[in-house]
């Protein structure tokens, strides 16, 4: 605003009027990319966790297995503080490869060590140690 005032006290000559203007476009340009530096911050971490149960099990053993592991996982939060937010999906399209998504978001991937070695995670983990035949993860920035 300064910048806008000045210039338009030397209009007399424009040179001083080109160069304030110039000088303001430049502040503008420089606090826009601050302003969308600063949004672009990471705010936590997401682990997106998927598990393929084995193809041994009949569907009734698969279905018990999985809502036994998603009403363990989910009640996590009240023991296990580090966790912002859990949600574990079962997946109802048979032709699809896996069969249990883990959604979970953290603070940092510090926090989401501490959530995996902690003993109510690794309890409720255990529910799917002999059904599980495979499990895909993946931790991001967001």
């Amino acid at each position: 605003m300064l910048g806008l005032v000045l210039a338009s006290q030397h209009t007399d000559t424009g040179n001083y009027q080109d160069v304030y203007l110039f000088h303001i476009k430049e502040i503008i340009k420089f606090a826009s990319k601050v302003i969308i530096n600063h949004l672009n911050i990471k705010y936590m971490v997401k682990h997106i966790v998927m598990f393929k149960l084995k193809d041994t099990l009949s569907k009734d053993e698969k279905l018990d297995v999985m809502n036994r592991f998603k009403a363990a996982i989910e009640a996590l939060p009240a023991s296990i503080s580090v966790i912002r937010k859990v949600f574990v999906g079962l997946n109802i399209n048979e032709a699809e490869t896996w069969d249990i998504c883990l959604e979970s978001e953290f603070d940092s991937l510090d926090d989401v060590k501490f959530y995996a070695a902690h003993p109510d995670h690794v309890a409720a983990a255990g529910i799917l140690k002999d059904a599980k035949l495979d499990r895909a993860c993946v931790d991001y920035e967001c």
